[in-house]
């Protein structure tokens, strides 16, 4: 498991725990961005991300292939939909 140095995953947890718990603090972000589906407070806006700063990225692109398969594997399925 990647370690979480400095608590640089607590905004994604937060996240996580809002989605599971079908709540929101949306009253903490600036009025016209609440009705923005996905907020995660924090996280700058920027297009494109370097991989460097996600340690976690080199283990999902080296098992890009088991991914998929797992994936492909669920088509047809009702646990997975294309979109």
């Amino acid at each position: 498991m990647v370690q979480d140095k400095g608590g640089t995953y607590d905004r994604a947890i937060g996240w996580i725990i809002e989605q599971i718990n079908k709540t929101s603090n949306k009253l903490d972000f600036p009025e016209f961005q609440r009705g923005c589906p996905q907020l995660v407070k924090g996280l700058r806006s920027q297009p494109f991300w370097d991989t460097s700063e996600f340690a976690w990225i080199s283990r999902v692109e080296e098992n890009f292939e088991t991914i998929r398969e797992e994936l492909r594997s669920l088509e047809g399925t009702s646990s997975f939909q294309v979109l």
